[in-house]
């Protein structure tokens, strides 16, 4: 078996387990994420103003790719996925897809800096609520940046410009 065949295998197995475990991620409900992916590692709760709960990061493992869910309202709004090596654009595409319900997208060409790339991708169906991704990659300080992808609605725009505006500089662990 060629390299090529074995890092094609290697990623639809990937992307057959993390999408099935994070499949429509986003607006779905703290149960659910729960459901999808088991007792969380740590959970963090930003509070503003009067200690109203403004959202909650759960982190996860799932089979060696960090996962970080952001719940506002006990809604699903950012999703953050890491892992040591960078994805492969089919894998980028299956989460994205996966993590829209299959609503369709596009990739921006890379957008570079001296070291770093930086790709966006957005919902192309003008149905609400717009979603976007964003993928890092590249190298910073000689260090090689691995897998990271950002799923995030304006619903999570919305609650960390409310954190900024509070003031709110510290957090709860639960």
């Amino acid at each position: 078996m060629n390299s090529t065949t074995l890092r094609l295998l290697l990623g639809t197995a990937l992307v057959t387990s993390l999408s099935t475990a994070a499949y429509s991620r986003i607006g779905e409900s703290l149960d659910e994420v729960l459901a999808h992916y088991g007792e969380p590692l740590a959970t963090e709760v930003y509070r503003g103003s009067g200690d109203a709960v403004i959202m909650q990061e759960i982190h996860f493992d799932v089979e060696g790719v960090s996962v970080v869910v952001t719940m506002v309202d006990q809604v699903c709004v950012r999703i953050y996925y890491t892992q040591a090596d960078p994805f492969t654009d089919f894998v980028l595409k299956a989460l994205m897809e996966a993590n829209t319900g299959g609503r369709r997208g596009k990739f921006s060409q890379f957008e570079s800096g001296n070291e770093v790339q930086l790709r966006t991708w957005t919902t192309s169906d003008r149905k609400e609520p717009e979603i976007t991704g964003k993928v890092l990659s590249g190298t910073i300080q000689g260090k090689t940046i691995g897998g990271n992808l950002e799923v995030t609605t304006l619903d999570y725009v919305r609650a960390e410009a409310l954190l900024d505006l509070t003031g709110q500089n510290s957090l709860e662990k639960e």
